[in-house]
């Protein structure tokens, strides 16, 4: 194996390890973007869809906001009516 052989490796491997960063961030700008739902005027993201995104469970997501909730504005969260929940 040559020195070119090397570096081509090298800027093959780079140019992919660059191109499978840009996939994945697309791909989570995706997994955003189709969890965005509007309801009542306001655009929101639903607890589980939260969860999944910080890669943890539901409950515990719920129970870090409970705790801090000094931190939130008032209209942080609310819950869905089950006509709200049925239209999303």
């Amino acid at each position: 194996m040559t020195s070119i052989d090397i570096y081509l490796m090298i800027g093959f491997f780079s140019i992919h390890v660059f191109l499978s960063i840009i996939i994945n961030e697309a791909m989570e700008l995706v997994f955003i973007k189709d969890r965005i739902h509007e309801v009542r005027g306001m655009k929101i993201m639903l607890d589980f869809d939260l969860a999944q995104l910080y890669t943890i469970e539901t409950k515990r997501l719920k129970e870090a906001v409970r705790r801090n909730i000094r931190r939130f504005p008032e209209d942080f969260m609310f819950e869905l009516t089950s006509n709200e929940w049925e239209n999303l």
